[in-house]
């Protein structure tokens, strides 16, 4: 029998005032703290907590009680379950699965596989070498990369016209350097699509006058290679790329590609949400300083993107956070100089479908550190930690690693619009959707026009057997 006593009350009652006081110190711990100071305190928390979670499972020792937290991110708790196999307790199987009805309802009026007409980042440049084909898989097509022999990059449709193999599989600079030629029967390509030879078919063979493979546009900025994905002639990248002087003018530049096991439009929706990295992102360096909660317009801007922000008077506890989040079409958001409370650099963050169930998530930053020495450094230690140390609780990228993945992943490979329940923070959301669906339905109506329908989404066959 438990005995209560005045004593063990008014204790119990200083216990909870102070814990709950907790989720307010935690978006002040940023505060007149230095980045090492603030680094430790969040580790701090992770730490504590792995402790207590080891010793409570010790026999003899009763220390396990209801208690009040901080409010906190527990990016180990979040890269451990992304890492899970689905179909465990805690990460059903069905997430896995993608919503073929629901997508057959909507695709006329949701682009899930992107906007064709637009620019995107195809792969790095580091990745293509000379003499090999590199396929990739972007917008639902299927793409080979080449260089030529003045080393541009190509990309052509990754299919060869004579009988439809994958010329990803053939061979660069058989008849000439530069030039692809498929493994099957040999029909040979430059980097215009033009035919060059049909070795099968002879020297003569009329098929080069007649035969194409078709092409993207393709430019190289920035350590990235771009492809223009529509029909239409395209603008030049540098002119149709918001703020792409300022970020290529710079001499050194962060690339990052991390890949997603979900459809785009699952970070779209966490893109234009300015609300989430007061929750989400409360352990995460980047955000440490984030106030928790705050009132969210939206703003059409000049240059064709939407800017979700707080307009409220209560202030960021801490230098380390967010005030606003800039998005743009196709679907990538642009981070200014100081967005995130420090000099790390400016740039984009870009979301790019590959299929309906996978995306990539590109990072292309200029730093803006003021000694070149101090610019390298940083380079090179995000790109550490963009690779295997990546998931490093409270890392740079933990946010994303340990934070934005598992939430979106856990909205299931393709997140259903028509489920959600919209607030007052999702105002920046709502904008988005609102102006993605009237992208796709203008392309849709181009397309359609110009006699060209807009290709369905068919879902994968089961393997043949």
């Amino acid at each position: 029998m438990t005995v209560v006593t005045q004593d063990r009350v008014k204790k119990q009652a200083a216990h909870h005032k102070r814990a709950a006081t907790d989720h307010r110190r935690t978006p002040e711990m940023a505060q007149n703290l230095t980045a090492w100071q603030r680094y430790k305190l969040i580790w701090g928390y992770e730490v504590q907590n792995a402790v207590f979670r080891l010793v409570r499972r010790l026999p003899g020792i009763n220390i396990d009680r209801a208690r009040l937290e901080p409010l906190k991110s527990d990016h180990p708790h979040l890269t451990r379950w992304r890492k899970r196999p689905f179909g465990i307790p805690g990460k059903p199987a069905a997430l896995a699965d993608i919503p073929w009805d629901y997508i057959r309802e909507h695709e006329d009026t949701i682009p899930f596989l992107g906007l064709r007409e637009y620019w995107y980042p195809a792969m790095q440049s580091r990745d293509l070498y000379h003499n090999e084909p590199k396929p990739v898989t972007l917008l639902g097509d299927n793409l080979v990369f080449f260089r030529d022999a003045n080393g541009k990059a190509c990309a052509l449709e990754d299919r060869c016209p004579h009988r439809s193999p994958l010329l990803s599989l053939g061979q660069v600079g058989v008849v000439a350097p530069g030039t692809i030629t498929c493994r099957y029967h040999g029909m040979t390509f430059d980097g215009t699509g033009a035919c060059v030879a049909f070795i099968a078919d002879g020297p003569d063979s009329p098929a080069c006058t007649t035969m194409r493979a078709r092409t993207y546009p393709v430019e190289e900025f920035g350590g990235v290679i771009w492809v223009y994905m529509g029909d239409k002639e395209p603008e030049p990248l540098m002119k149709a790329l918001p703020y792409a002087k300022d970020v290529f003018s710079h001499d050194t530049i962060i690339v990052s590609r991390n890949p997603l096991p979900f459809n785009h439009l699952n970070l779209l929706d966490n893109s234009a949400d300015v609300a989430h990295p007061g929750i989400l992102h409360r352990s995460c360096l980047l955000f440490a300083g984030q106030k928790v909660s705050g009132q969210v317009a939206v703003e059409e801007m000049e240059n064709g993107g939407l800017m979700a922000k707080f307009v409220d008077d209560v202030p960021h506890p801490g230098a380390m956070h967010l005030d606003c989040t800039e998005w743009h079409l196709p679907n990538f958001i642009f981070h200014h100089p100081g967005d995130l409370g420090g000099d790390i650099g400016f740039g984009y963050a870009w979301v790019v479908p590959n299929d309906i169930g996978n995306s990539t998530f590109w990072i292309v930053l200029a730093v803006t550190k003021e000694k070149r020495w101090q610019r390298v450094l940083t380079a090179k230690m995000l790109d550490a930690l963009s690779g295997k140390f990546a998931s490093l609780s409270s890392s740079i990228l933990g946010c994303l690693d340990g934070g934005d993945v598992p939430m979106m992943t856990s909205q299931g490979r393709v997140a259903r619009w028509d489920l959600d329940r919209l607030a007052r923070i999702d105002r920046g959301i709502i904008a988005a959707r609102k102006k993605l669906k009237a992208a796709h339905a203008a392309e849709r109506a181009e397309r359609e026009a110009a006699g060209r329908p807009h290709p369905r989404i068919a879902p994968p066959l089961p393997p043949p057997g």
